[in-house]
């Protein structure tokens, strides 16, 4: 039996490829050519993180008392400091109110700002959907800025938004870590 003579090799130092004669004969698609990467995401990513953080940040609104373990002790305390210059108050006589810089400052500023247009409670309720949609959008921007190549891992902490931290009315924490998170991103990252 005559053995067939071998196949040339067109290029000796790489592998010859292997393809089929009806694979030649189906015209091939030509490539897309590759886009540039804007740094930014698809409209497609803002709308599933629009519909992954709707359900979450109205989670707040959707029972009669949002069941945060500070977040009565906190009300009164903005209650307070919202009545304690009306005439006829009684907070004035014992109580007064400390102006240094606090860690709960801000977060009374913000329900005393809210509650200029809504009651204490609601303000509350605006103050933990503001954090809880937060987060998500600040690990967007870290990520963006630090690693943009893993953005698209942010929308993983929509998972975290609803932890226990704004459950048990740690809304100051959050909001601090928050604003540190965006600040580092700032500081430390790269537009990407």
């Amino acid at each position: 039996m005559d053995a067939l003579p071998p196949a040339p090799i067109s290029n000796p130092g790489r592998r010859a490829s292997l393809r089929s004669p009806l694979k030649e004969q189906i015209p091939s698609r030509s490539p897309e050519p590759p886009h540039e990467d804007s740094g930014r995401l698809p409209l497609r990513y803002w709308a599933l993180l629009l519909l992954a953080l709707a359900p979450l940040v109205a989670l707040p609104w959707s029972v009669e008392f949002w069941p945060g373990q500070d977040d009565p002790n906190h009300l009164a305390i903005a209650h307070i400091l919202q009545d304690f210059d009306e005439p006829g108050s009684p907070y004035p006589d014992y109580l007064t109110i400390n102006h240094d810089l606090t860690p709960y400052k801000l977060y009374y500023f913000l329900l005393l700002l809210f509650s200029q247009v809504v009651e204490l409670d609601d303000a509350n309720r605006i103050i933990v959907s503001l954090v809880i949609a937060a987060l998500p959008l600040v690990m967007l921007f870290w990520l963006r800025r630090i690693a943009p190549e893993r953005r698209i891992n942010g929308f993983l902490v929509c998972l975290l938004a609803t932890s226990w931290l704004p459950m048990i009315g740690f809304q100051t924490y959050m909001l601090s870590f928050l604003i540190g998170l965006a600040t580092l991103a700032l500081a430390v990252g790269k537009a990407g």
